[in-house]
C-alpha cells in the first residue's frame, strides 16, 4: 500500500460487512496465510457469493476477488514512527500541509511504479532471450464467450474472461511451443499485429494467466501437457 501505508506501520482495524465498505476504503484480508492491506476497488459476485476486488496503490493489477471468509475489516488508523495518522478528515487548518504531503507521497508512488515498470521491461528482455514454454493448467473448465473464453479456476474459485488474443495464446500453449513461436505464428499471423507490439501484449497476457494459475511455464518442453478441451461449466 505504499505510499499510503508502509511496511512496519501499525494499523487499527474495525469490522464491517462487505456490503458496507465505502469507495476508496483501505481493507485488510488474509491471503495465503499473510495479511494483505489493499484499497477497495469494487464489488463482484463470485462462486462463494458476494466478493470484493482490491488493489494496492502501487500495483498495476487488481487482486483476485476477496471473499467474506478472507475479509478482516477496514483500516481506521495507521501509525508510523510513533505518530498516529487517522484516516478521518483533517482539520481545515492543516489541509494545505496535507495536500503538500500527499504530493510527496504521489511522487514516491510514481517513482515506485517507474522502477517496477523498468523491472518488467528487464524481465521481458530476459524472457525474449531464453525461450519459455507454456502449457495449459489441468482441472480447468472453460466455455466460448463472445469470441473469447471464460475459464473457471477451481483453485481460486474465480471465473477469468479472456479476450480473443489471450484465448488464442491459451489454446496454443501445448507445452512444446515457446511464447516467441506462439507470438510469431498465432498472434501476428491471425491478428496482423506488429511483432514488437504483439510480444509486449503477449507478455502482459501471459503474466496475468500465470498469476491466475491458468498457464504453467517451463524453460524446457513440458511433457504430458493437457490437450485443449472446453469443459462446460454452469453459470
Amino acid at each position: 500500500m505504499q505510499p499510503s501505508i508502509w511496511s512496519g506501520d501499525s494499523i487499527s482495524v474495525y469490522h464491517v460487512n462487505l456490503a458496507d465498505i465505502q469507495p476508496g476504503a483501505v481493507v485488510v484480508f488474509v491471503r495465503n496465510r499473510h495479511f494483505v492491506v489493499h484499497r477497495f476497488v469494487r464489488r463482484t459476485l463470485g462462486a462463494v457469493g458476494d466478493m470484493i476486488v482490491t488493489r494496492g496503490d502501487a500495483c498495476l493489477h487488481d487482486d483476485l476477488p476477496v471473499s467474506q471468509d478472507e475479509f478482516l475489516g477496514v483500516v481506521a488508523r495507521a501509525a508510523r514512527v510513533g505518530k498516529n495518522r487517522s484516516r478521518k478528515r483533517a482539520p481545515a487548518a492543516f489541509c494545505g500541509v496535507a495536500r503538500f504531503v500527499r504530493r510527496l507521497d504521489l511522487a514516491r508512488g510514481f517513482a515506485h511504479r517507474a522502477l517496477a515498470s523498468l523491472a518488467r521491461e528487464i524481465a521481458r528482455t530476459v524472457n525474449a532471450i531464453a525461450p519459455r514454454y507454456l502449457a495449459r493448467s489441468t482441472s480447468l473448465a472453460a466455455r466460448v464467450n463472445d469470441g473469447g473464453l471464460a475459464i473457471m479456476t477451481p483453485t481460486h474459485c474465480a471465473v477469468v474472461t479472456l479476450n480473443e488474443v489471450a484465448a488464442a495464446i491459451w489454446l496454443a500453449a501445448d507445452g512444446h511451443t515457446t511464447l516467441a513461436e506462439i507470438v510469431d505464428h498465432v498472434v501476428c499471423g491471425k491478428f496482423h499485429v506488429e511483432p514488437h507490439v504483439a510480444r509486449r501484449d503477449a507478455e502482459t497476457f501471459v503474466g496475468d494467466l500465470l498469476r491466475h494459475g491458468i498457464l504453467v511455464p517451463g524453460e524446457r518442453p513440458i511433457v504430458n501437457a493437457p490437450a485443449a478441451t472446453l469443459n462446460e461449466f454452469a453459470t
